[in-house]
Parts: structure tokens; C-alpha cells; sequence
């Protein structure tokens, strides 16, 4: 249990400081680039109206990458009213931030704000944290799965034992297989790396191809792994699995799903803005789903056949 005496920011320092499992798949480059794509996936479905100043890219990410962005009034020496990633400090009656601390070289001076009174915060969860650690959870998964199609790829390819009489007439044969393996059209053979009697001295390692070869499902794997994520961030989607033992396939879109986190997300962030809103007047900020719910078909559940 947590100690009741703890702020809702030195919480957050428990929960990011628990042990990690010893595999971590997130440090390699297949599951940065998943996570770089997940990531503005989910920032795709939010439709923003900015001040025309603001940069949009900043916004988004400080907000859904740090969890919380702040908003104030820069002043007459500054660039009037701005978003800025900030530090929070303090706690109010119900243990959340009081105050906002920004510091931007290109301001005139740190500002401590008041939130509530001199600035507004944004914020995606109520513990003010981001959306990366769902977006790692899945681009882990998804960079384990291609590792495992570009692996099987290669196991299930033709293996080929040659017999060699020495090192020299090796690495001639190391050399013949990687031209062949390149597509040259035609490779020129030493008659020395034929037996005596003129016969090939090399041989097929047959595997059972077909059971070894499981891209497709991987590659089913990873559409399900995309699709989950997809439902977990409001992003509509269709589930393309087939049930074992039906004549025709249902492809069900479940409203319900995608609604779990966005609805929370949303309406905290509406809350927001409107404070924003009242408290600097012409800001005219605005959030909306890109991709209305209501604006789908009638029906919770559509049904189609699969040829």
C-alpha cells in the first residue's frame, strides 16, 4: 500500500523506480522505430485547434510524451501566451501540484506559477504521466515478432553440406555460395573443388519446409498485437481473426473497446481547456477525436463475409 503522506508526484517516483523484468526488448532499433511509429499513431487520433504560433509537434508530444504541458502568459517581454513543458512542485488539499515551474533559456527569466491562478495545466492522466509506456508495451512485442520472421526466414531456407579437403578449398567454397546466394546469374567453378571422379562434393540438408515455415502466422501475430493496440487508444479497428470451425469469418468492431482509454483522456483534457480557455480569452483551444464514434454505422457489430 502507499503511505498516505506522499505526494501524488513522489508516487509517481515509487512507480517508476519498481524493478523492470530482465529482458528488456526496448533497447534495440526495430523497437525504437515501433515505438516512433505507435506513437504518432496514437497522436493521429486527436484533432487540435492551435494558436496559429504554437508549434503543434511540441505540443503533442510534451503532452502526451511528459503527460502534462502548462499554459500561461509569457509577458510583454516574452511571446505572449505559450505552452512550455514545465516541473511541478507542491501539493493542494487532495495531494496534487500546486505549482508550475518552466524554464525556457529564450524567456526572459524562470517563471513559479501558480496553477489555477497564472497558468493552466494539461494533463493525459490523473497521476500526470504519459502514453509511452503503453506505446513501449506493444513496440517491444511487435519488434520481438519481426525478429522471429526475419529468423524463421532464414531457417527455412535449404541448407548445404560441402566436403573439403583443406582450409584453402573452404573458404573457395565460402566464396562460391555467398555469389550464388547474391542471384549472379553465373559463377565460375576451380574443377579442383570437384571430387576425383568428377562427382559434386556437396549436399542438400533437407528440412520439412512447410512445418518450419511460420511467417504467416507471425505475421498474423503482429496485426493482432497492432489491432489490440489500436483499441486500447480509441484508434477504430476490426478484428480479421478467423474463428476455428465457422463457415464465414466475423469481423467485429467493438466501439465499446476503443472507448476505455480515450473517453478518460478526453475528458480531462476538455476540463483543461477550459479553464484555458476562460482564463485567456481569444485562446480558442480545442480537442476532438478525429474519428467520431458516432458518426460509424448503427450497428455495434458489423459482419462481413471473408472470401
Amino acid at each position: 500500500m502507499f503511505n498516505t503522506d506522499l505526494s501524488m508526484s513522489e508516487i509517481n517516483n515509487v512507480l517508476e523506480s519498481a524493478m523492470l523484468p530482465p529482458v528488456k526488448g526496448l533497447n534495440n532499433v526495430t523497437a525504437i522505430y515501433y515505438r516512433k511509429y505507435l506513437f504518432q499513431k496514437l497522436l493521429s487520433g486527436f484533432k487540435w485547434t492551435l494558436p496559429e504560433l504554437w508549434s503543434r509537434d511540441y505540443f503533442q508530444y510534451v503532452l502526451f510524451g511528459y503527460g502534462f504541458i502548462s499554459i500561461f502568459d509569457s509577458g510583454p517581454d516574452g511571446f505572449g501566451v505559450v505552452p512550455q513543458r514545465c516541473g511541478i512542485s507542491g501539493y493542494n488539499l487532495f495531494w496534487l501540484p500546486r505549482k508550475a515551474i518552466v524554464n525556457n533559456p529564450l524567456l526572459p527569466s524562470t517563471h513559479e506559477l501558480t496553477i489555477g491562478e497564472d497558468c493552466v495545466v494539461l494533463k493525459i492522466n490523473p497521476n500526470y504521466t504519459g502514453v509511452l509506456d503503453i506505446v513501449d508495451y506493444y513496440a517491444v512485442k511487435l519488434a520481438m515478432i519481426t525478429a522471429d520472421i526475419e529468423s524463421n526466414l532464414i531457417n527455412s531456407k535449404l541448407s548445404y553440406i560441402f566436403t573439403v579437403k583443406n582450409q584453402t578449398t573452404a573458404n573457395a567454397v565460402k566464396k562460391l555460395y555467398d555469389q550464388i546466394a547474391q542471384g549472379n546469374p553465373a559463377v565460375v567453378v576451380d574443377k579442383d573443388l570437384r571430387n576425383e571422379d568428377g562427382s559434386s562434393n556437396w549436399e542438400v540438408f533437407q528440412q520439412n519446409l512447410s512445418s518450419n515455415y511460420i511467417v504467416s502466422d507471425l505475421l498474423q501475430d503482429m496485426r493482432k498485437v497492432e489491432n489490440d493496440f489500436c483499441c486500447k487508444v480509441g484508434i477504430p479497428t476490426t478484428n480479421t481473426e478467423k474463428r476455428e470451425r465457422m463457415g464465414e469469418a466475423e469481423v467485429t468492431r467493438n466501439d465499446v473497446e476503443t472507448e476505455t482509454l480515450i473517453t478518460g483522456w478526453l475528458e480531462r483534457l476538455n476540463d483543461d481547456i477550459a479553464k484555458a480557455n476562460k482564463m485567456f480569452p481569444g485562446l480558442n483551444l480545442k480537442v476532438e477525436r478525429r474519428w467520431d464514434p458516432d458518426e460509424s454505422d448503427s450497428l455495434d457489430t458489423r459482419t462481413v463475409q471473408l472470401r
